[in-house]
Formats: C-alpha cells, structure tokens, sequence
C-alpha cells in the first residue's frame, strides 16, 4: 500500500530553511505532500517545491459569511470559529485527497493549528522543534499551555538536549521526544584548504538578526585583524539590521577586509565554503524576545566542507562543535575571546588544517542527512518504504 508523508510549515523558500527543504525533497521523494501559509516574498518563495501543495492563504474564509457571523455580541468569537472550521476543512480536504498516512510539523507553534484535524482523520502527527518556538514561544503562557496538547500525538522531534529537557521540564512525557539532530550532506572525503596564512578568508553565513549577533561577530574579526591585517571576511546574509552592520563597517574601515553578499542561494554558499578557510558564527540568545537557535544548520554545513568553527557556547552549538578540537567555542559576548581564537587560526596553519578534518568527520559520523533521514523515516514507520 503506497504511503503518503505531509510537511507542515509556516513557509514555503525561506533562504535559510534549507533544512525543511531537504525534509520536503529528500525525506520520502514521490510520496510527500506540503501543507504551508504562503511562498510569497518578502520573506519566502527563494525556492519552491514540486510536492503537491496546499497554501492556506489561498483558501480566505468566505467574505459574507464572516459579515454574516459578525452581526452579533460575540463577533469575534464567531468569526475566528468560522475561520478555523473553514481552514479545518481545507487541511482535512486536502490530506484525505492525497491518502496521508503521517503528518510532521515544522516549528511547534504554528503545528499546533493541525493537532486538531489530524486527531479527527487519526493521522499521526509528529512535531519537529526548531529554534524561535522552543526559546521564545515556550517562554509564553499561551504556547505553554498549547504545547501540552503534544502530549495527545506521536511525539516532538528535538535536535538537541537542551530542547528535549526544556519540554520536560514544560510538562511533555520524555517518551514523547525524540532526538534527531539535523543533517547535511558530507563529501566522501574532506575538502582541502589552502595551507597558508597570508589572505586568510572568513565566512560568516547568517541572518542579520539579534540572535546571529553580527555587530559583536563584526567586532571580534575587528580584534584580530589589528594583529593580522592580512584576512578578509565574506559574509553572505541578511536582515532587519543589514543598516546596523554597513554603519559599523563604515565607521571602523572595514570596507576593504569585509564583503556584504546578502542572501544567496545554498549552492552559492556551498561554493564559498570550498574557498574560505574559517566559519565564524556569534549566535546569542536575543537579549529582547528570548529567541534562540536549535542547531544552525549553517555549522554543519560549514563542517561538512571541513572547515574549522569559531562559535559561542548558546542552545545546540556545543553539540556540534568540540572545543579546542573541531574549533573553538566562546561565551556568548566574549568578542575579545572570538577574535583571539580567530587569530590563532589564521596563525597556525596546522592547527586550522587539522581542526577542519576533525570537524569533517565528526559531521560525517554524526551529522549526516542519511542518519537523520533513516532515524526519522525508522520513527514514522516509513523505513520500509524509503
């Protein structure tokens, strides 16, 4: 009997969610549907996929029957029960027309909308947390309660302990969660690095926001190139602080030592990682909202091309990064320290080449998208069928 997998997720082509991407290409090609918001820009549509897709955002609640139901002293209240009746259809309407078998969730919060049709069809539904919605949103009384109700589906997929302990702690059975961390395609053997300390690029590869840190990245590569004006920065990224950043780097003369890419497509960044010699990333939790990283992809990948990575001690980074043996791991703020562990990369040729080899094979042993798709297709009972 064929079996049919359905992605849930707020977007579809977010540039930096190429790990939904590879979850909607890859996890079970052929046999997988997508269930999404919307693919419009600003914000998404930078790729698309070819599964068969319903965009809710095309399927508004019907105009007059909103006026209809808004004639009376609980309007409001009508109107949002018209509202989800109506996207509550829509979502069941499409997963019976596709025979789905198993439904799984990008990102807690939004997933949460599909608790409720999937317990009707008795499809299961597992949800994949991420980043924002097991830092920020767990913080908030209302997804705290909202997040309970997983304790009625299969269970939660969390990519590190930090996400798996937080959800215990929230109320969550610990048989309920799963640990997968995200995976990346490894090159069978490592990507060779130039082995020189003249010119030294660094990359950076992330959104311009709170979390990503980039004034204090920024300023840590500002440290070391005072010892060692020979080293370029590239950084490919963008985001609500992209002014902050060109006014830093304009006030310090950065100009000639540090290239702004803005976004690019996953390709492009894998070509700049062929050619760069150090991955640094700032990640902080969000002094404002709370926010915080699950695994950044963008680490892995880095690792992967067998580069060494200087990065901070925040949620699943520590996973991932061995200190003093696949690069260097700082307190979050720690600028100077960042700079410091920069410099002695850039200085010591044999202990660059040599971090970036263990990082290539700790990616390999234990971050490959081939464990990540086995683990989750072994979990949804899809394995036989993959």
């Amino acid at each position: 009997m064929r079996k049919s997998l359905a992605i849930i997720t707020p977007s579809i082509g977010v540039r930096s969610e190429t790990f939904i991407r590879r979850h909607m290409e890859s996890l079970l090609p052929g046999n997988t549907v997508t269930l999404a918001s919307t693919n419009r820009p600003p914000n998404a549509g930078y790729w698309n996929t070819n599964n068969p897709t319903c965009l809710l955002d095309n399927f508004p609640p019907n105009p007059l029957e909103l006026i209809r139901s808004s004639m009376g002293k609980v309007s409001g209240k009508r109107v949002c029960n018209k509202f989800i009746l109506h996207r509550n259809y829509i979502i069941k309407s499409f997963l019976k027309k596709h025979r789905v078998n198993v439904l799984m969730g990008e990102y807690l919060d939004y997933t949460h909308a599909f608790i409720a049709p999937a317990k009707e069809l008795g499809i299961p539904l597992w949800g994949h947390a991420h980043g924002y919605d097991i830092s920020q949103k767990i913080s908030e009384k209302y997804w705290q309660q909202r997040y309970l109700e997983y304790n009625q589906t299969e269970g939660i997929i969390a990519v590190n302990e930090i996400t798996r302990r937080r959800l215990i702690k929230l109320g969550i059975k610990p048989e309920k969660i799963h640990i997968i961390p995200c995976g990346v395609n490894i090159p069978e053997h490592c990507p060779q690095h130039k082995n020189y300390k003249d010119n030294v690029r660094c990359l950076a590869v992330g959104r311009m926001v709170r979390k990503k840190a980039p004034i204090q990245l920024l300023s840590a590569f500002k440290y070391a190139l005072r010892d060692n004006p020979k080293m370029h920065l590239d950084y490919i990224g963008t985001g609500h602080l992209i002014d902050e950043v060109k006014d830093f780097i304009n006030h310090y003369q950065l100009s000639g030592h540090v290239t702004l890419h803005g976004g690019m497509p996953n390709a492009q960044v894998h070509e700049f990682m062929m050619a760069s010699d150090i991955f640094i990333q700032h990640s902080v939790v969000d002094p404002i909202t709370g926010d915080e990283e699950g695994l950044p992809v963008a680490i892995l990948e880095a690792m992967a091309h067998g580069l060494p990575v200087i990065s901070t001690r925040h949620a699943g980074i520590p996973d991932a990064v061995v200190h003093n043996q696949t690069g260097f791991l700082v307190d979050e703020g720690d600028v100077y320290g960042m700079g410091c562990c920069i410099l002695d990369l850039v200085n010591d040729i044999d202990k660059r080449l040599g971090m970036g080899v263990e990082s290539w094979q700790r990616a390999k042993n234990f971050f490959s998208w081939q464990y990540e798709r086995r683990e989750i297709l072994k979990l949804f009972s899809l394995h036989d069928i993959s």
